[in-house]
């Protein structure tokens, strides 16, 4: 199964409706900058997280996508 990684703009009209169990979700917010969910048991804390662990993510995921 493939890990997917959300990011999604705090002004996106619609969150993700769809999520495997596995996936990671992002929300990207120019106030409070990068905050992570705990949806998929991410492999960094949930909560805010800093530009090195988003590079994590990425690094990890096999697909992204944005919202």
């Amino acid at each position: 199964m493939r890990q997917r990684l959300h990011l999604v703009r705090t002004r996106a009209t619609a969150e993700p409706a769809v999520l495997d169990d596995r996936d990671w979700v992002v929300y990207l917010n120019d106030q409070r900058g990068l905050r992570l969910a705990p949806h998929g048991a991410p492999p960094v804390p949930a909560g805010p997280i800093d530009h090195a662990q988003l590079v994590q993510l990425l690094e990890r995921a096999d697909l992204v996508v944005t919202w």
